[in-house]
């Protein structure tokens, strides 16, 4: 084992075994160089073991895989071990670590384990009572492996790590990042094709959230909101399942990654509008005498003898049978309307008790009112009555004189 610092990459020559290199962050910042043969010693003096460990890539899915981790050495241990008094990193209390980071060797993903993570055996919360551990998969490769969480939605695919051929594993300690938990709100829940996806990042309890930083992960579809970063957005041209990511960070080493699972489904089909077929012909206006003292809107045809002002003429109808008048009912009056009250006599027409409508221009029909002249004008049917009634007193007045004259003679 060495201070000195060392590069990701090949192992050295004398690491024939592979090897892990350890970096300490912060102001007092250190990498070692752990060789292989230093983590078989330790795995044997902790009691060496080869537990089997199962490996889940779909949240809810099967287990598709299983590991025998050979010689395998708790991360806690490997932590333990170089922090010994006169070791590499003396003076580094294994309890001051509060995040472990491994870089995935072969694309961008980060396996992280936080301080729960690091306790004793079977105190982590993992599946079976077992622990993180560095291992030999290969007799020249050192590798890593986080075991399952209990349930099924836990997936450990991307926390398999195998380096492979004489490449390093690399082990991050810091002592003031935190591991971080984004959630990824997905909108809408069940996109379709061409719909304009949204994504909005909440990361709970994160320490510092001012200082954090938001890395999407989109592919070509999509990106990120510039004028706020926790927020992107993605719209997809086929159908089908997609998984987008997000990867949080902070100026303090703290990380974290989420996955967001859903289904693209197909557009739904366009939305015909219905045509409304117009029908030919003018609007009517003003009645001339034979027609509708209102005429239609336009569009429709106008009544028989419909003369249009407000429109264009309608086409006439049949004519009347010989003698007949057409007229327009007249609607009831309204009592703000202006109407005439009270008792209304008029030539040839006796209309009592009803309100009649006040005076209209433009040319009367034989069924419109017209108001009379003199206000208390007696219709010629009232005056004979009158007359008649006149008679019958004067004959009563004449009998009664005659015997009144017939009585004087007799006495």
């Amino acid at each position: 084992m060495t201070a000195d610092p060392a590069a990701a990459g090949p192992c050295p020559g004398s690491a024939v075994d592979g090897c892990v290199i350890v970096t300490l962050t912060g102001p007092e910042g250190r990498t070692v160089l752990v060789p292989g043969s230093d983590i078989r010693a330790w795995a044997a003096e902790a009691g060496e073991h080869n537990p089997d460990y199962d490996i889940r890539r779909v949240p809810g899915g099967p287990v598709e895989d299983r590991v025998t981790a050979t010689s395998a050495l708790p991360v806690r241990d490997l932590i333990e071990h170089l922090t010994r008094p006169g070791a590499a990193l003396d003076g580094l209390q294994p309890s001051d670590v509060t995040i472990v980071k491994l870089p995935h060797p072969q694309n961008d993903y980060i396996s992280t384990l936080g301080k729960a993570d690091l306790g004793p055996a079977g105190s982590g919360g993992f599946a079976d009572g077992l622990e993180p551990v560095v291992y030999f998969a290969d007799s020249d490769a050192v590798s890593y492996i986080r075991p399952l969480r209990p349930g099924t939605d836990d997936v450990n695919g991307d926390d398999d790590l195998r380096p492979g051929g004489r490449i390093a594993l690399e082990v991050t300690l810091s002592t003031t990042g935190r591991v971080l938990t984004p959630e990824i709100t997905v909108t809408p829940a069940h996109p379709t094709v061409g719909q304009k996806v949204r994504f909005r990042a909440d990361v709970p309890g994160a320490p510092y959230p001012s200082r954090l930083t938001y890395r999407w992960q989109l592919g070509s579809a999509g990106a990120a909101d510039p004028q706020n970063p926790a927020t992107a957005s993605a719209t997809w041209t086929t159908k089908g399942g997609r998984t987008i990511g997000l990867v949080v960070t902070d100026d303090r080493d703290s990380y974290g990654r989420a996955l967001a699972t859903f289904t693209v489904g197909d557009a739904p089909p366009p939305t015909e509008t219905p045509t409304v077929p117009v029908q030919p012909g003018g609007g009517g206006g003003k009645g001339d005498g034979n027609g509708e003292t209102e005429g239609p809107p336009g569009g429709q045809h106008a009544t028989p003898g419909g003369t249009g002002t407000d429109g264009a003429p309608g086409p006439t109808g049949p004519p009347e049978p010989a003698g007949t008048a057409t007229t327009s009912p007249t609607p009831a009056p309204d009592p703000d309307d202006g109407t005439v009250r009270g008792l209304l006599l008029s030539s040839g027409t006796t209309t009592g008790g009803v309100d009649a409508p006040a005076p209209t221009e433009g040319p009367a029909t034989s069924s419109t009112v017209v108001p009379p002249k003199h206000p208390f004008r007696i219709a010629t049917g009232v005056w004979f009555a009158l007359l008649a009634g006149l008679l019958v007193l004067v004959g009563a007045a004449g009998e009664l004189r005659d015997v009144l004259r017939t009585r004087k003679a007799t006495s």
